[in-house]
């Protein structure tokens, strides 16, 4: 991060993380910020020029809704919200600050880099640093998206680039059907009876099957873009840098690429020690109540919208609603998205 030309507040939710450090792969120190550390969200965003968004879709209206709470009306000087990844029909929650209000509103596609909380809560270990970030703006037509680029390259020090369309964002794949595809392999079998002595490590013991399944899901998300004709990278292109043609062609080649992952080496696959030896999964994990809830219904509602099959997808939801969480879930209709024509429409 770019040293002095910006000042940061930062207002948590939950959790108290007083870190002012990034730390790279080996444990050095890479950047430090002083960071105002604040309790008094109306006082930041008065002062706000930049708001970015780190919490996950599932918290997106309840987000919205505080901001919108917090923010003096009307606007005193031009506002702008980032999301941090804008996957999973997030910008939907947005609404009221976008249309009524004014707010500027663009997302980054995926996150610079892979980032874990390290050394008693006082620092934030990074890698996998991107090689270059990508943008989009909601109602880019209305407002300076190069403006957005160049603040995203002064404040990451990485170059930047600019999506054509915000769908390019939200379409994206990623953990929607990563995750998703994942744990229905890993646990499709789960009833409420059954527990388990040792779960796989998420990544470095991923498998064939569940690389089948996601593959067979990259496809299906794929069918999404052309029908909108998107030009979206699909997974199958995004991890096949060790591969010919540029592409991923079986399971057993994407299935060694994520092993060999560094950045994600050693995530656990979300459960929860209820005994000695015995293990739950953790439905209460963003890969449930995000990844399935909102990222997977996004694309199955969006898909159901163009009327494009998705029938691994399918299947795949299936046996989560099958697990009866009683989650809240994305659904067009809570935003007045009743049709193709206003789906559109939102975008503009």
């Amino acid at each position: 991060m770019r040293k002095g030309k910006y000042n940061f507040s930062l207002f948590q939710f939950s959790k108290y993380y007083s870190f002012g450090k990034i730390l790279n792969e080996n444990l050095n120190i890479a950047h430090s910020a002083k960071i105002l550390f604040s309790g008094n969200a109306k006082k930041i965003l008065a002062d706000a020029d930049l708001i970015f968004i780190t919490r996950p879709s599932f918290l997106a209206d309840g987000t919205a809704k505080f901001l919108e709470n917090n923010l003096l009306k009307p606007l005193q000087k031009p506002l702008k919200i980032c999301l941090m990844p804008g996957n999973n029909g997030a910008e939907f929650a947005y609404r009221n600050l976008t249309k009524n209000l004014g707010v500027e509103l663009f997302a980054l596609q995926r996150v610079p880099s892979v980032a874990r909380i390290v050394q008693n809560l006082d620092s934030v270990q990074c890698s996998g640093y991107r090689k270059q970030l990508q943008i989009a703006n909601l109602q880019s037509q209305k407002f300076n998206v190069a403006e957005n680029q160049k603040i995203m390259e002064n404040i990451f020090q990485m170059e930047t680039a600019i999506l054509p369309h915000f769908l390019n964002v939200s379409l994206t794949p990623g953990n929607n059907i990563l995750h998703t595809s994942r744990l229905f392999c890993l646990f499709k079998d789960f009833v409420a009876s059954k527990s388990y002595a040792k779960l796989p490590l998420f990544y470095e013991n991923w498998d064939d099957q569940s690389s089948q399944t996601l593959l067979q899901m990259d496809d299906e998300l794929a069918a999404i873009s052309a029908k909108l004709n998107l030009q979206i990278v699909p997974l199958r292109q995004h991890y096949a840098d060790l591969t010919e043609n540029n592409r991923i062609q079986t399971p057993q080649q994407l299935t060694h690429k994520l092993q060999s992952i560094r950045s994600l080496q050693g995530l656990r696959t979300p459960s929860k020690k209820v005994a000695e030896n015995k293990l739950l999964p953790d439905f209460s994990s963003r890969y449930f109540c995000d990844d399935f809830a909102f990222g997977l219904k996004f694309l199955l509602q969006t898909a159901k919208l163009l009327n494009v099959d998705l029938q691994t997808s399918e299947r795949v939801f299936a046996w989560y609603k099958n697990l009866n969480l009683q989650q809240s879930e994305f659904d067009f209709s809570n935003y007045q998205i009743n049709s193709l024509q206003d789906f559109f429409d939102y975008y503009k």
